[in-house]
Formats: C-alpha cells, structure tokens, sequence
C-alpha cells in the first residue's frame, strides 16, 4: 500500500485515506476530506516534506486522488 511507502518522505498528521504520485509529488486525500500536494524535492533523510498546497473540497474523508499529466 503506497501510504506506507510515503509516509516516511511526509508530514500528514491526518490519515491518509487516497494517495497517487508523481516523480516529484505526492497527492493525498485525508479523511477530514482535505486533499494535500507534497513536495518530495523538499524532503530528505532528515526533513520530511510539509503540503505546499491544500484543497479543501469534501465535507468527509477522500475515496481517490489521480494526477493528470
């Protein structure tokens, strides 16, 4: 399961509830119904990355996030 996998490059105090990436983001769907952007370029073995960007679009949690190219 992906969130597993990422959890350890970001910050999400929520749960994560949906999750896709890309090379360079990581977009997630929380179960407060907020979807947030990740940037892992800011990210390091020290520093996990904080959302640049936050979505609140859903009065409950979130089923699936896509990116589209």
């Amino acid at each position: 399961y992906k969130s597993k996998q990422f959890k350890s490059y970001i910050y999400a105090p929520q749960k994560i509830t949906a999750l896709d990436s890309t090379s360079a983001f990581v977009i997630a769907g929380m179960e407060d119904g907020l979807v947030k952007v990740y940037d892992l370029r800011k990210s390091s073995s020290s520093t996990k990355a904080q959302s640049v960007m936050t979505f609140n679009c859903h009065e409950r949690w979130v089923s699936q996030v896509k990116t589209n190219p």
